[in-house]
């Protein structure tokens, strides 16, 4: 967990990055780079929820800001099984 939370600003990065990627996407009409953009800020959005939610970081938080950290992270996590069932379609199919 504290190689992740030492990568928070990397995670953040790669979370504009990815709204970059979806703007242009969007504008450029390439849905590649849009579903590129969106799976990437996904991803990168559940792991800052989980430092968000465990970790040393979750510690300096309230009990409110942790708990609401992890409802937001079982949401992002049903869209990230989401996501996986869909590659493994994609690959199986």
């Amino acid at each position: 967990m504290e190689t992740l939370v030492q990568a928070r600003p990397l995670i953040m990065t790669l979370f504009f990055a990815s709204l970059v990627f979806i703007g242009i996407g969007v504008f450029e009409n390439t849905r590649i780079v849009f579903r590129t953009g969106a799976v990437t800020g996904h991803i990168v959005l559940f792991l800052f929820l989980l430092t968000e939610s465990f970790g040393s970081i979750s510690r300096k938080r309230s009990k409110t800001s942790r708990n609401m950290a992890r409802v937001f992270l079982v949401l992002s996590g049903f869209v990230i099984a989401e996501i996986l069932e869909n590659l493994i379609m994609v690959l199986f199919s």
